[in-house]
């Protein structure tokens, strides 16, 4: 996830300075970026599927622990992704 998210990132930033940044708006880093963010969203959606089909080994009550708080800041996460 790191390495495509900063691949989109970096992509995303050359695009940028393309169109508004003087380099003539040619274009050329569009696709790239486009295609990163795809497999990126692919990946993420993927992962989050897993993980929320994966089954619970033992069960357990709803608290406040780190488990919790990342399935909350993955669905932050994936609206992000879904804006």
């Amino acid at each position: 996830m790191l390495a495509g998210l900063v691949t989109t990132v970096v992509l995303g930033q050359l695009n940028y300075q393309d169109k508004y940044g003087g380099g003539g708006d040619t274009g050329r880093w569009y696709n790239a970026h486009r295609d990163a963010a795809l497999i990126t969203s692919a990946l993420f959606a993927t992962a989050g599927t897993l993980a929320l089909l994966a089954p619970t080994p033992t069960e357990k009550r709803i608290r406040l622990d780190t488990v919790t708080l990342h399935k909350t800041f993955t669905g932050i996460a994936a609206a992000g992704f879904a804006a």
